[in-house]
């Protein structure tokens, strides 16, 4: 907040926000899942996961700045984490439709 004292935290949290999506879109895809989805499924369908919680974090990073301002700082990253784990279960299920057990079929044992 030093930088932009009289910008709100609630856009520096949502520009923020909507840049580290884009960049965790791909990070889940490569490292974190798998890429068996392609990215026409997973994109369009990872935006309504990230706008949801871009909305939500900011609400909650606006109460908690308003609540907690001699602690914004550490707020920021409570709010961050939880929305983070939050962020991470609906891509798992939704976006990547992740299972661990399923086998690929290059993973299938091969006749001979």
């Amino acid at each position: 907040m030093w930088a932009l004292p009289q910008v709100d935290v609630r856009i520096l949290w949502g520009a923020s926000w909507g840049l580290t999506g884009v960049l965790a879109h791909f990070v889940h895809r490569r490292f974190t899942f798998d890429n068996h989805k392609s990215v026409a499924w997973t994109l369009p369908t990872a935006v309504p996961v990230y706008a949801g919680s871009l909305l939500g974090s900011s609400f909650t990073i606006g109460w908690l700045a308003a609540t907690f301002p001699e602690a914004v700082y550490w707020m920021g990253v409570a709010n961050m984490l939880a929305w983070g784990v939050l962020i991470w279960l609906a891509m798992r299920t939704f976006v990547f439709q992740f299972t661990p057990i399923k086998a690929r079929a290059s993973q299938e044992p091969q006749e001979k």
